[in-house]
């Protein structure tokens, strides 16, 4: 079977001009373009045209870090991908993580256990304090009062 990304580059290889062609070979590579993976984590290739490129970055501090770089990584993609002549770069702050990068939370395992017999509808005969609290303030919430 063969992977997405396999297809869509051949869509490209295809269809698309010699311009387009740079885009995605410098979008696949972009961590060797930018050469500090700490860096390359934080921001992303988002678009070339116009002889420039937008890179958008999950926190302010990172787009201080590539403006220190700009100079060394304009000189690498051009180096590498002659046909674009990049030579502007905007740069634009994510509200988010990408979502690539964010790690899932793993679900919460329910250590709580309540055995419907022993249980017979009075709250004395729940052991766990913060269990009766949070049934409490259910309670209250279900029934309209605050």
């Amino acid at each position: 079977m063969e992977k997405a990304e396999d297809i869509i580059s051949a869509i490209f290889d295809k269809k698309a001009g010699i311009e387009s062609k740079s885009f995605v070979r410098a979008y696949k590579n972009w961590q060797n373009i930018v050469q500090d993976n700490r860096l390359a984590d934080h921001c992303r290739l988002e678009d070339i045209s116009n002889n420039s490129i937008r890179v958008s970055f999950d926190h302010p501090g990172w787009i201080q870090v590539f403006k220190m770089n700009q100079r060394m990584i304009l000189q690498r993609l051009n180096s590498q991908y002659k046909d674009l002549h990049i030579n502007s770069v905007s740069m634009h702050l994510k509200d988010q993580k990408f979502p690539e990068k964010i790690v899932k939370p793993e679900p919460v395992k329910n250590d709580i256990k309540v055995n419907k017999k022993d249980f017979k509808g009075n709250m004395s005969s729940i052991k766990d304090d913060e269990l009766k609290l949070r049934l409490l303030n259910l309670k209250k919430k279900l029934q309209g009062d605050k």
